[in-house]
């Protein structure tokens, strides 16, 4: 939506390389929406997004903590050509943006803390559902 309302200029003042996420008001969007779901649903939320940037990723959970909210964030990890067979799966066409983004994704996530990590190589959702179910069961019964 951002790409669409926000003015030319100012998309290639704030994100220059045409990411959508180098605008601020992505990320504020982000924390409000999801609060205001959070709040009106009475739910938790499940925010599945690529952040390849260690401080976008801080700016959110952050926001959302001063909403009042837990957070628990987990990195799901694949090889590259698992992330393209994926992303051809979702009908992305080949060497789109997304396909662009998986090398500057991948290297940052081994050098940066994303979270709890998890491999989904081979893994079903269901599989992927309980290990972090495990992981959040775990969590709560340490803390």
């Amino acid at each position: 939506m951002l790409r669409n309302v926000i003015p030319e200029d100012r998309k290639r003042l704030e994100a220059p390389e045409g990411d959508f996420q180098d605008l601020d008001l992505w990320r504020e969007l982000t924390v409000e929406v999801g609060g205001r779901l959070i709040e009106r649903y009475q739910t938790d939320l499940i925010v599945p997004m690529t952040i390849r940037k260690q401080e976008y990723l801080t700016a959110i959970i952050e926001g959302f903590k001063q909403k009042g909210q837990d957070v628990m964030h987990f990195c799901l990890m694949a090889s590259k050509e698992t992330i393209h067979e994926r992303l051809r799966g979702r009908g992305e066409e080949e060497n789109n943006w997304c396909f662009m983004q998986t090398d500057a994704c991948l290297l940052a996530y081994e050098t940066g803390n994303f979270g709890t990590y998890l491999d989904t190589e081979g893994k079903t959702i269901e599989e992927l559902t309980s290990a972090i179910v495990g992981t959040l069961q775990k969590q709560t019964s340490e803390g």
